[in-house]
């Protein structure tokens, strides 16, 4: 979402950001402007809440059931999206193939 290199979601961005540079003129650049300050946004209210909720003390020494599903959830979602932002081409192959097929 904030779109931090070389993660995924600067892809997007960065091809956004481009098209509207090469076509030139005051409104595609405060487009740019305003993707700008929306990553910066986004990296700021996603973090605050993100930080709150792993540096807070736990609750004495045991570990609720819930907490720990939801950080194994956690860690394996963003082991996946780490994983396709660096090794991403197999997977774009994929969907360039199948986007062909349904046209």
């Amino acid at each position: 979402m904030t779109g931090i290199p070389p993660l995924i979601g600067f892809l997007s961005k960065w091809a956004l950001a481009e098209a509207a540079f090469l076509s030139g003129g005051l409104l595609p650049m405060l487009g740019v402007i305003a993707l700008l300050i929306s990553a910066l946004l986004t990296g700021i209210y996603l973090m605050v809440p993100s930080v709150s909720m792993y540096t807070r003390p736990s609750q004495g020494n045991v570990i609720m059931p819930v907490e720990a599903g939801f950080k194994v959830a956690l860690v394996s979602l963003t082991a996946l999206m780490l994983a396709l932002s660096f090794y991403s081409i197999p997977l774009v192959d994929y969907l360039a193939r199948t986007a062909a097929q349904a046209l």
